[in-house]
């Protein structure tokens, strides 16, 4: 898959080269980030939306007769400090969770899936998970 990056007001801009789906429609993906400032807002922005549309038509003219069927908006996985975190949940013996791995995770996805399972066989592994600690970030509920 090809990748394309643009930014249009502050928004990472990628999208997939034109791809058949399992139902022999061509489809492109696009994907596109805000900057930290917007929160948790998971509303669609129709106006970036139409932007991120014309700047995909620069690259593939035939977009200009394409209907668009679905939006979707979510939130990346990252911490208030942006650092990762990974080990076994306080409390919860034999419990392992990982996340906050943000833009990192394609590729820091897999070291860290890798000392998960290390952890959970009693293996040491090439992180110390005591330098991404679970318990600053994950909190028991009071009930």
């Amino acid at each position: 898959m090809k990748n394309y990056y643009s930014t249009i007001d502050n928004i990472a801009l990628t999208f997939s080269d034109i791809e058949e789906d399992s139902a022999g429609f061509e489809t492109i993906t696009f994907r596109f980030e805000r900057p930290n400032d917007k929160g948790f807002d998971l509303t669609v922005d129709e106006a970036v939306l139409e932007g991120l549309e014309e700047e995909a038509k620069i690259y593939f003219p035939d977009l200009s007769t394409a209907k668009s069927f679905s939006e979707r908006v979510g939130t990346r996985a990252y911490t208030s400090d942006f650092s990762p975190f990974f080990g076994e949940v306080p409390e919860l013996e034999s419990v392992f969770v990982a996340s906050g791995l943000g833009s990192s995770g394609l590729t820091t996805g897999p070291l860290i899936g890798k000392n998960l399972v290390d952890l959970a066989m009693n293996r040491s592994g090439s992180l110390d998970s005591t330098d991404y600690p679970v318990t600053q970030y994950v909190k028991k509920k009071d009930q």
